[in-house]
C-alpha cells in the first residue's frame, strides 16, 4: 500500500512505478489546482473546462458495467460552469491522492477521502489514480473541500465529484 499524507510517503507491498506515479499525479495536480485559487475568475473558467472527460475518458476511469450509470449521473454536471475554487480567504491546498485499488478498503489512503469512495472504488479501473483535495485559510484545517480528480495515463486530469451519488 501507498500513503501519501501531508507530503510524506509511506509504503509496503507496492511497486516503485506505483508509488512514482501517484506522487507525479500529487505533484501536477499540486500545480494545476492552485490555479484555481486566482482571482481572475475567466482563467478559473478555463482551468474547469480542462477537467471535464472527452469521450475517451469514461472507458479509462469506469468499469465498463458501470460506465452507463456514471454517464447518466455526470451528463447535467458536464453542461454546467461548475468551478472547484475556494473562498476569497482560502489561500492554502491541501491534498491526497490514491490509487482507485486503495480505495475499497479502510486504510490511511481511503481515510482522507470521503467515505462514499468505499461503496464505489470497486467500479472504477483500478489503476486510476484519484485525487481529493481542499483549500483552507492559512494555519487552518477545514475548508472549500472537492474531491474526484482523476490522473489519467496521458497526464490530463478529469474531475468526477462524489462518484457515490451515480450508484445509490
Amino acid at each position: 500500500m501507498v500513503c501519501i499524507i501531508d507530503g510524506e510517503i509511506t509504503m509496503s507491498d507496492v511497486e516503485i512505478t506505483k508509488v512514482q506515479r501517484i506522487v507525479e499525479a500529487q505533484l501536477r495536480a499540486d500545480v494545476f489546482l492552485r490555479g484555481f485559487l486566482d482571482r481572475d475568475p475567466q482563467k478559473k473558467m478555463l482551468l474547469s473546462q480542462q477537467i471535464r472527460p472527452r469521450e475517451e475518458d469514461w472507458n479509462t476511469v469506469f468499469v465498463e458495467d458501470a460506465m452507463d450509470a456514471f454517464r447518466r449521473y455526470y451528463e447535467p454536471f458536464l453542461t454546467g460552469n461548475i468551478v472547484p475554487a475556494g473562498k476569497v480567504n482560502q489561500t492554502e491546498l491541501k491534498l491526497s491522492a490514491a490509487q482507485a485499488e486503495h480505495l475499497v478498503y479502510k486504510n490511511p489512503l481511503s481515510r482522507r477521502f470521503p467515505g462514499g469512495y468505499k461503496k464505489v472504488a470497486h467500479l472504477f479501473q483500478p489503476q486510476t489514480i484519484w485525487l481529493a483535495w481542499k483549500y483552507t485559510e492559512p494555519g487552518r484545517t477545514v475548508g472549500m473541500a472537492y474531491d474526484g480528480l482523476v490522473f489519467l495515463p496521458d497526464d490530463r486530469f478529469v474531475w468526477f465529484p462524489k462518484p457515490w451519488r451515480a450508484i445509490q
